[in-house]
This record gives structure tokens, C-alpha cells and sequence, in this order.
């Protein structure tokens, strides 16, 4: 009723108009009460918003205080989507300490094996026992959640799946052609005295099919001795600190019984690409293997983002967070298989190929009192371009690439060790 005598006022005004035999103060009386219905309407229409309000205001209490039945489902810690508050609730509180991974056996693997030590190797490669039987092997690394420390710097823990998410996906790299000069002044600045005392027998490169890390070792102004595959066995390493193994690494099980006592023993060992299933699996069986999936984008090569993940000072010096990284075609994808030992010192997040879903892109771990890195993909500055100086993923502030920075920081470092002792002796048959 209210408002339709609102709406009637301007009506009811103009009639009185129209009669002048009504006096002046019933048309003042009649104005009067249309102003005061209008105030009681609008005093009604406030009251009825402030109790929307309250009630509103109440739920949303109740929300706060935990009465609501909704529950957060289905959400993984490992790739937490962009936006999220920082603060996580208690049930995941409890756990951000440890890592998303866990390891489980596939069919035919125990979980935890008896480590292998030097000799116990079979003319295939495949470890074996004081008796002759197979030993079987570490499971591969599984998504999960598992027991490594979230501050352990190995490269797959919670700390890099962090840098994972924040690290910026920069745009796509121009192809440059390389300078020595720019190789050769960041690594002598990076590792000062590097060049100091080495000599051509301190760096063994061993010749291969596809990569050419003989190339790479002069752009660095590194002295250099190339061996032959089948002359590794036969070759003098009193003074050998490093071998580099180029891809595809094809190598007689004598050559790998001498690159497993030498590491052993202290030296280092440079692999690329394919020598990752004939070369590491077989010296170091139970670390890392080939899971027998390539990295691939059609028959061509691929570059892909690089993230560095692992803390390891040394290796990282002078390189940047992010870069670019150069997967030739049918790159083989690492799988871990005893992660207290590995350290994943960088990872792709484009790598979908990967059913471990890590994109490890390079990969170092100890062996005795030496070390091994391998590359996913070549040291050299590419394998396709029709010129070789020309590189198609040079890192930001770099000139070159971020996986040749990588390798060469680990060459520096075996560089910088002592002579490993008993190089020279053959190994036992």
C-alpha cells in the first residue's frame, strides 16, 4: 500500500490543483502525510538490509570457525597452482619438510638391494653376485610423497619444485654464433687457475658417433687427449684426472671395467646422451639408468627450459637460474634409481615425455672416492646447425649454453683434484 500511494501522490497533487474551492491547508496536510508514508518505506527498506547483512555476516563466521562440510581434495604439493595463499593448512603443514617423491619396485625389483661393489660385473654389464646370480636393482623414482628432507638440495625435493614453479619461462632463444674468446675469459674467471698445470693427459676425451665434446674442450681452451674407444683399456692414465665419454659412447667391456676402477679410485667421468645406457648403466649399475624413452619433438631437436635445481655451489658457479637447454633428437630420459646418491643439478619443465615427470636434464653422483655427471643431450655446441660455432640456446648473460657451463664446472673441479692413485694399473679380470 505504501508505495502505490507514492506513486498516486503526483495524481492526487494535480487534482487538487484543479480545485480551487480547496483550501491552502489541506493541500499542506495532504503533502505532509505522502512525505511521511515515504520515510516510513525507505525506514522499512533499511531494516530489511541490515538483516540481510547480519545473516550473511554470520555465515561467513561460521565458515571461518571450521562449521563448513567443504574439504580441499585432490591437490598436489608438488605443482601447487599459481595464486595460492603461501600459508597451507595444517594436514600439509605436517609435511612440508619432505619431498613429493617415493620409490616404488617395478615387477621383479626389490626396494632395497645390496649396493655393487667394484669388479662384482658381468661381460654384459649386468651385476652379479659372488655366486653368478643377477643381483637386482634400486626401484625407479615414483611420484609420491616420501622421507627426504625438504632442505636436502638434490634436486628433487620440495626446495626444487619450488624453483620449478617460480622460476620465469623465458622467451624463445635466438641462435648466435659462439666466441672462444667468451668461453674461454667466464671459465678462468669462474674457476680461477683452472688452466694452471693442465695438461693434454689430465683431460682424456674418448671418440664418439654423435657428440663432439673434443670441439667444445678447445673453445674452452682446454688441452685435450683423444683416445679411441677400444684403445681406452691400453691407454697410460698416471696423469688423468677427467674422461669425458662422448655419445653414443659404444665402448668394450674392458674400456668400462677401466672407466669403473678409475672413478673408484678418484678420477671423474664426463658422459653425453646415449652413453648414459652403455656406458654409466653398465659401469654403475643401480644409480641412474636409461627408462628407455627418448626426449623427442619429431625427428628434429628441441630446445626446452632449464632450471637449475641442486645446490651445489661448485657445479652452478657463474651460471644463471634459468636458461635454455638443447635436446637432439631422441635424447634418452634419466631415471633415478638410488636417490640418497644422485643429485639432479638441472630439470626441464616442458619434459612431458618423462613418465617420472622430473625432467632431468643433467645429473651428477659419487662412485668410490671419484665422481660421474651425465648430460641429457651433447656438450658440443650442436649437432645439426650447418655451422658448428652457431649455438641455439645460449643462456642469459652467458654467450653459451647453460649445459656447457654445467660441464665445464665439473671438468674444472676434477682439475682441481689430486692425480687418482693406481690409474695406470689394468684392470683386474
Amino acid at each position: 500500500m505504501p508505495p502505490k500511494l507514492l506513486r498516486d501522490q503526483p495524481i492526487v497533487e494535480k487534482k487538487l490543483s484543479v480545485f480551487p474551492r480547496v483550501c491552502d491547508a489541506c493541500k499542506s496536510a495532504h503533502q505532509k502525510l505522502f512525505k511521511l508514508l515515504a520515510a516510513c518505506v525507505q525506514t522499512a527498506a533499511i531494516v530489511a538490509l541490515a538483516q540481510t547483512v547480519f545473516s550473511h555476516s554470520n555465515a561467513q563466521t561460521a565458515f571461518a570457525a571450521g562449521d563448513s562440510d567443504w574439504v580441499e581434495d585432490g591437490v598436489s604439493e608438488f605443482a601447487v597452482p599459481r595464486g595460492r595463499p603461501e600459508t597451507l593448512p595444517p594436514t600439509r603443514k605436517q609435511n612440508e619438510d619432505r619431498q613429493v617423491f617415493q620409490y616404488q619396485a617395478r615387477p621383479g625389483q626389490t626396494t632395497e638391494p645390496t649396493d655393487v661393489p667394484v669388479g662384482e660385473i658381468s661381460d654384459d654389464g649386468v651385476p652379479v653376485d659372488t655366486m653368478g646370480k643377477t643381483k637386482k636393482v634400486r626401484a625407479p623414482i615414483q611420484a609420491g610423497i616420501s622421507t627426504w628432507q625438504q632442505g636436502s638440495g638434490n634436486g628433487f625435493d620440495q626446495r626444487a619444485a619450488r624453483l620449478l614453479q617460480q622460476s620465469p619461462v623465458l622467451a624463445t632463444p635466438r641462435i648466435i654464433n659462439a666466441d672462444p674468446k667468451v668461453f674461454k675469459s667466464w671459465l678462468t674467471a669462474t674457476n680461477p687457475g683452472v688452466l694452471d698445470g693442465a695438461t693434454k693427459e689430465s683431460i682424456i676425451e674418448i671418440k664418439g658417433e654423435w657428440d663432439d665434446c673434443a670441439h667444445a674442450l678447445r673453445t674452452f681452451g682446454l688441452p685435450y687427449t683423444r683416445v679411441n674407444p677400444k684403445k681406452l683399456s691400453e691407454t697410460n692414465l698416471n696423469n688423468t684426472k677427467i674422461i669425458v665419454v662422448n655419445c653414443e659412447g659404444h665402448l668394450p667391456m674392458e674400456s668400462i671395467l677401466q672407466l669403473r676402477r678409475f672413478v673408484a679410485m678418484g678420477g671423474y667421468l664426463l658422459t653425453t646422451d646415449w652413453a648414459l645406457e652403455n656406458v654409466v648403466d653398465k659401469a654403475f649399475p643401480g644409480i641412474i639408468e636409461w627408462n628407455e624413452g627418448y626426449y623427442t619433438d619429431g625427428n628434429n631437436n628441441n630446445v626446452v627450459d632449464a632450471v637449475i635445481v641442486a645446490d651445489d655451489a661448485a657445479l652452478t658457479a657463474g651460471t644463471p637460474p634459468v636458461g635454455h637447454w638443447l635436446l637432439v633428437k631422441k635424447s634418452q630420459i634419466v631415471r633415478i634409481l638410488k636417490p640418497e646418491t644422485v643429485k639432479v643439478l638441472a630439470r626441464s619443465r616442458h619434459m612431458r615425455e618423462d613418465p617420472d615427470n622430473l625432467g632431468i636434464l643433467a645429473v651428477t653422483f659419487t662412485y668410490g672416492n671419484g665422481r660421474v655427471m651425465h648430460l641429457v643431450g651433447h656438450f658440443d655446441n650442436n649437432s645439426e646447425l650447418a655451422f658448428n660455432s652457431a649455438i641455439p640456446d645460449a643462456a642469459p648473460g652467458l654467450g653459451f649454453s647453460l649445459r656447457q657451463a654445467l660441464a665445464a664446472n665439473f671438468i674444472a673441479q676434477a682439475l682441481k683434484q689430486e692425480i687418482p692413485e693406481a690409474n695406470s694399473a689394468k684392470t683386474e679380470q
